[in-house]
């Protein structure tokens, strides 16, 4: 990890001399303050003067050895099973093993993985392993509650006629780790005695086998509302008119730098008129056409 430059430049005035104690520890604290100022696990470990000349530095870099995860149970602490699939954690990761161990970039790990949003606390935990230089690294992790339902109702006047007249309901589903990968699935209902709306929306941050880090969404919409919203009234020589939209939509994003990133799209819409019966209506109360064939 330590460039043989800098340690050519530290020694490049005193070739040929003897050897001076003072430099050699200004040279040792300044290959130390390599390691520190970059937050890597190193040190000058052992320094020895042999005969003819030659100086012999040991610098001992921390390995990683293994990265092990283990889930905490949010309200004891204590090791339980999580919901979240290892490799979706480890992918996220950008120490891998047989790295030199760098806090910094441990750290960044560490904030990568809380904007996942699917977890509640994260700490990444070095322990030695022996007498090696080696050190393996605990995550602990404390998962979110993942997902729910809801559910509520209510009265808008002006709808409808009747004993129910704007009569309103609703639900919803959302649920952040579907599978424990990570995935994003939202689901939503809202229905009165006209008029209703279905919406779904399912995101894969990362697509399984692609190494780019490739995101994929998926949209659907269905809605049904009255024709009287849009013409302004009902005619009392004309049937209601139920005006339905489908909308579908695909979309991929990919990361090209760190603050660039491309999408991809396509999206898909209908929309037509239907009479009390459900048929199909092509024409308006004035004979115009509504929809074109």
């Amino acid at each position: 990890m330590l460039p043989s430059k800098f340690l050519d430049d530290s020694f490049r005035d005193r070739h040929g001399k003897i050897i001076n104690i003072r430099h050699l520890d200004q040279v040792i604290k300044s290959i130390n303050g390599w390691y520190q100022e970059r937050g890597l696990t190193g040190m000058v470990s052992y320094a020895e003067i042999l005969s003819g000349g030659i100086l012999r530095l040991q610098v001992s870099e921390a390995e990683v050895n293994n990265i092990n995860i283990r889930f905490l149970d949010r309200r004891t602490g204590e090791p339980t099973i999580g919901k979240t699939k290892p490799e979706t954690i480890l992918q996220q990761l950008t120490t891998k093993k047989g790295q030199a161990y760098n806090r910094a970039q441990v750290k960044r790990d560490v904030e990568t993985i809380l904007t996942m949003g699917i977890m509640e606390d994260v700490t990444i935990i070095p322990q030695p392993v022996g007498d090696s230089n080696k050190v393996d690294l605990v995550m602990n992790l404390v998962e979110r509650k993942s997902g729910g339902f809801s559910a509520g109702g209510g009265i808008s006047s002006g709808i409808t006629n009747g004993p129910l007249s704007g009569l309103i309901g609703s639900f919803a589903y959302s649920q952040r780790n579907v599978f424990g990968r990570n995935k994003k699935l939202n689901l939503s209902l809202e229905r009165g005695q006209i008029d209703s709306i279905f919406r779904l929306n399912y995101t894969d941050p990362w697509i399984d086998g692609d190494n780019k880090r490739t995101s994929r969404t998926v949209m659907v919409q269905n809605s049904r509302t009255p024709g009287t919203l849009i013409h302004g009234g009902e005619h009392p020589d004309h049937s209601p008119i139920t005006i339905g939209r489908v909308t579908a939509g695909i979309e991929y994003s990919r990361p090209f730098r760190p603050k660039w990133s491309g999408t991809l799209g396509l999206i898909f819409q209908h929309a037509g008129a239907r009479d009390d019966k459900g048929n199909p209506m092509i024409r308006d109360f004035y004979n115009s056409q509504l929809t074109a064939r």
